[in-house]
């Protein structure tokens, strides 16, 4: 099966992928065939997503929900956190994004000052 090899001496599968001329190799963790083709089609799934964010930052046109998602994937890269910090800063946006309508779609160049004023004076009343 393409993208999918398997290591002879201890039977586990990995997905290989080659992306932007970058090869990926992520163990699936498993040495059945099975699970190994339903945990690389999430882990295509994944990289392709994570790829289009990439693309639209190089474009210059980026949602605050890819930008959030960017963030996200850096956050878990960072080896200087400690996992309780890196909990913190996702519950952070998750927050900010339940709690603002409609920002996950706007435009990161589009946030202004006085849009966050606004959001802030609102969130504070509550």
């Amino acid at each position: 099966m393409a993208n999918l090899f398997r290591n002879t001496a201890s039977g586990n599968y990995y997905a290989r992928v080659r992306l932007k001329g970058k090869l990926i190799w992520k163990s699936l963790k498993t040495d059945r065939l099975a699970v190994a083709k339903l945990r690389l089609g999430d882990f295509l799934k994944g990289e392709n997503h994570r790829a289009e964010i990439v693309q639209s930052a190089a474009r210059g046109k980026m949602t605050f929900g890819d930008a959030a998602a960017l963030y996200k994937q850096r956050l878990e890269n960072a080896q200087h956190l400690k996992p309780r910090a890196k909990e913190y800063r996702r519950s952070t946006i998750d927050a900010l994004l339940k709690t603002w309508s409609g920002l996950e779609s706007t435009d990161v160049r589009k946030i202004t000052v006085t849009d966050c004023s606004e959001w802030s004076a609102g969130f504070a009343k509550r």
